[in-house]
């Protein structure tokens, strides 16, 4: 991803990135996840 939306100490990309290479959701409440193509859950 080129994009860094998430300005964490932990980011989030990595985290994107392995639940798009194995097309499973992510579980957070955290909204700014939501602004990746990425299907979350809560």
């Amino acid at each position: 991803m080129s994009v860094l939306v998430h300005r964490q100490p932990m980011d989030a990309e990595p985290l994107v990135a392995q639940a798009m290479a194995e097309r499973v959701p992510l579980v957070t409440t955290d909204r700014r996840i939501q602004q990746y193509d990425v299907e979350t859950i809560w």
